[in-house]
């Protein structure tokens, strides 16, 4: 009977884990490496000790230690051979790290000097919220307000209850309490204003677009003169998958207002086109920025973003992460097999001297015009987000410029086949040379010469405001690029896709003209090979007649 007492006892302590020390040193966690335990160096966790208890593994003793980077968990050393024993779910879930209270007004943790808290339950410690995708702040007065239950809060003054993981408690600035909770629900945001973070709480951008942990930045309304009542309680929304793209709402292309209610107004100042969306169901979010590159052209401090949020169940059934990242170095490795052969071609083309007819000179102008263009698109799949606005315009002029001399290549290409095949005529060397001198520089002329134009065009509509805002045309306004994405604006249509299909019809009705052609002549062919035997064969007849 004593040995079932003490064996119990010992299988209690080591379920409760209530007073084991940890494993390795301050700001370190235990990994696994190559079926080894070992301690590195760990800024990021969010697990933290009330204890002043560490390293446990130093001492080269055998026994039990709690460690960890995003759970708890007990770890038996015995020999100097680390095993894990099992998970601990029991932690205390606090708001902010330890010795900061909660800013109730300006969403942050505030660095204090260490005080009581005696609130805090366990010695071990999980900080924040960062899965969270709508946060409600609950502010009670004390302690009493509120119990802590196996599988959850509950919430006195209103008489709630939310699960476990789902919640966290801090001190605020004003000595009370502050409970947030996890919600999927946003029906709040019909009554409470809501305003989008862009990062997961807690976090913030650091050196560009990279949510780290931060807590003391938050969301301060006050940082714009253009949110009303700056100080009035608020929920936060956060994306619930992640940004395809993020841009930066810069003042002198944009203004905006946030109203009380959480609705969001706009103002396009180049286009002086208005929207109003509320900011809950918007892709705007605002974060704190620190830390930003010179070449982003972001200050530091609270902005205004734009997300092209990714769903987290992009795609369809079954499609997960990892066939989108497939499909995205799919692409670029086809772009750069293409470049590499387009490359092979052209010199290829030079090596055999193909180039010295007028037909070989036109394939190179157009394996070249595939080549840079190519070249540009896959610039931009690896930098073309940080490319400066100067920068970005002359890429997207750039840009404009190659993917419409691609087509007019080609229609020099059906061109000059039709020409060769329907219109060849017999002339003496000396003037076929002077000939295909004239054609080519013709075709130099149109091949190079039509996309300029049109850029030319491009340029000077964009610079002045001949055109109305419908077809008004927007490059490095919002990409490098014509912009596609503005409201009642069809720019892209009429200085992008109607040029490109006019010169695809061309090619089109070439070729079918160039097919019926040899189809007359194939016939034309059958019919004389046809008379020749019938003749041949009378010929015959006569002849043993």
């Amino acid at each position: 009977m004593f040995l079932f007492i003490v064996v119990g006892l010992l299988l209690y302590s080591v379920a409760t884990a209530a007073d084991y020390e940890k494993c390795c040193a301050w700001k370190s966690s235990l990994y696994l490496n190559n079926s080894t335990f070992e301690c590195k160096v760990d800024n990021n966790t969010r697990l933290t000790f009330l204890s002043e208890k560490y390293d446990y593994i130093s001492k080269n003793t055998d026994g039990y230690c709690v460690d960890g980077a995003k759970d708890f968990t007990l770890y038996n050393i015995k020999n100097n051979v680390i095993a894990k024993s099992k998970v601990i779910q029991e932690y205390f879930p606090k708001c902010c790290p330890l010795n900061y209270k909660f800013d109730t007004i300006k969403h942050y943790c505030v660095f204090q000097k260490p005080q009581n808290q005696q609130f805090i339950e366990s010695k071990y410690i999980k900080i924040g919220l960062p899965q969270c995708h709508f946060i409600v702040d609950h502010k009670i007065n004390s302690t009493e307000d509120y119990k802590i239950e196996e599988d959850g809060i509950h919430l006195k003054q209103n008489n709630s209850r939310f699960r476990t993981k789902n919640y966290c408690v801090e001190e605020t600035t004003d000595n009370k309490f502050m409970v947030r909770v996890c919600q999927e629900k946003d029906d709040i945001c019909k009554s409470t204003r809501c305003i989008r973070k862009c990062c997961p709480d807690g976090q913030s951008f650091v050196g560009g677009n990279s949510c780290m942990d931060t807590y003391d930045k938050g969301v301060d309304l006050a940082h714009n003169p253009n949110i009303m009542d700056p100080t009035v309680n608020f929920s936060i929304l956060t994306f619930r998958g992640e940004c395809k793209e993020i841009n930066i709402w810069k003042q002198d292309r944009y203004n905006f207002s946030l109203d009380d209610n959480g609705t969001v107004k706009w103002v396009q100042t180049v286009t002086n086109t208005t929207q109003v969306e509320s900011f809950a169901n918007s892709t705007f979010c605002i974060e704190y920025v620190q830390g930003a590159p010179v070449s982003s052209n972001i200050t530091n401090g609270y902005n205004l973003f734009k997300c092209k949020e990714k769903p987290a169940s992009e795609g369809s059934a079954g499609t997960t992460p990892e066939d989108g990242i497939n499909k995205f170095n799919a692409t670029i490795w086809a772009k750069v097999a293409s470049i590499i052969f387009l490359t092979i071609t052209i010199i290829i083309y030079f090596i055999t001297n193909e180039v010295r007819n007028v037909f070989g000179k036109v394939l190179v102008n157009y394996c070249l015009s595939i080549l840079i263009l190519f070249s540009l698109l896959l610039y931009n799949t690896w930098y073309g987000t940080d490319l400066p606005h100067f920068t970005c315009v002359i890429f997207g002029y750039t840009l404009i410029y190659f993917s419409t001399s691609l087509f007019t290549w080609m229609n020099v290409c059906c061109f000059d086949i039709w020409y060769n095949i329907g219109w060849s005529t017999s002339i003496s060397e000396r003037g076929q040379t002077r000939r295909n001198i004239k054609k080519m520089l013709l075709y130099l002329l149109y091949g190079w010469g039509v996309p300029l134009f049109l850029i030319i065009l491009i340029l000077i509509f964009n610079q002045t405001n001949a055109l109305p805002l419908a077809i008004h045309p927007f490059i490095g306004f919002r990409k490098c690029y014509l912009d596609n994405t503005l409201p009642d604006n069809y720019a892209s249509i009429v200085f992008k896709e109607v040029p490109h299909l006019m010169l695809e019809i061309i090619n089109t009705v070439l070729f079918i003209k160039t097919i019926i052609y040899c189809i007359k002549v194939k016939n034309e062919i059958n019919r004389m090979n046809d008379t020749s035997a019938s003749i041949r064969s009378r010929m015959t007849k006569v002849f043993y007649s």
